[in-house]
């Protein structure tokens, strides 16, 4: 097959299987950390919000980050992007432990969105995010690449 027939089986064949597989996985798993950038490049072609998902699989005892979608949005809408996203596809928004994010300036306004919801009569859990400042996704990849080295 050439690219263009590869690409087609993989985005409108293989991908539907594979997305399916770690939905199930997900929605099995007691809690997952998001980890979100939003960029705009060309590439991107402006104002995409890339999500990822770590969670811990107990059927082969790891932890796994998986990239989740991909979403189109500006600032003042990432909160209601995030939950009705993370909704469509079966996953428990009540269920985040984590929230990384990548940017400052939007990172104290979505915090304190998600620290709303789980403070209110919405989430049955009432459960508080683990705070570990701006910027997590590179703090905590690279304490974990850190320690891995160390580990050996």
């Amino acid at each position: 097959m050439k690219k263009d027939k590869v690409a087609y089986v993989l985005t409108y064949g293989l991908s539907e299987y594979f997305r399916d597989q770690l939905l199930k996985k997900i929605q099995m798993a007691s809690f997952y950390a998001l980890s979100i950038d939003e960029c705009s490049n060309k590439i991107a072609s402006k104002g995409q919000m890339d999500i990822i998902i770590r969670f811990w699989e107990e059927a082969s005892d790891e932890l796994n980050t998986r990239y989740l979608t991909s979403e189109k949005c500006d600032a003042g809408t990432i909160f209601k992007v995030l939950k009705d996203s993370l909704n469509s596809l079966g996953i428990k928004f009540s269920k985040i432990t984590q929230l990384a994010t990548d940017g400052p300036n939007v990172n104290i306004k979505l915090f304190e969105l998600f620290r709303d919801y789980f403070s209110c009569d919405e989430n049955p859990i009432k459960s508080k995010l683990c705070d570990v400042g701006n910027c997590t996704i590179h703090i905590v990849h690279n304490a974990y690449k850190t320690g891995h080295k160390k580990c050996g």
